[in-house]
């Protein structure tokens, strides 16, 4: 399996959403390690544009799944909820590994 349009990969480390193809595009959500992303295109320059569900508490914070493990900002306080949360934008392939694809 490789990188390429429509494969799922899994985040391995905190990895910064951005709206565009590099460190130069302002940062969307921060998505935390296991996470699950979907390629959109073929990555291009170390860059892929993805497709991200999953779940936050302040809407910048992306996680796989929502229960009070996953962070310290789940024990923060009683009306902090989890959300299902959808999102596209670009991420650096080097911190992917693919789960499932071409």
């Amino acid at each position: 399996m490789r990188l390429a349009k429509g494969a799922q990969a899994r985040c391995k480390t905190g990895l910064r959403l951005r709206e565009g193809p590099g460190t130069t595009y302002a940062v969307e959500a921060t998505l935390k390690a296991d996470v699950l992303v979907r390629l959109l295109a073929d990555p291009a320059g170390g860059w892929a544009q993805v497709e991200v569900n999953g779940h936050t508490l302040d809407g910048k914070t992306i996680y796989s799944e929502p229960d009070a493990a996953s962070s310290v900002e789940a024990t923060r306080g009683p009306a902090a909820e989890w959300r299902v949360v959808a999102l596209t934008g670009y991420v650096a392939t080097a911190h992917l590994t693919v789960e499932d694809g071409p």
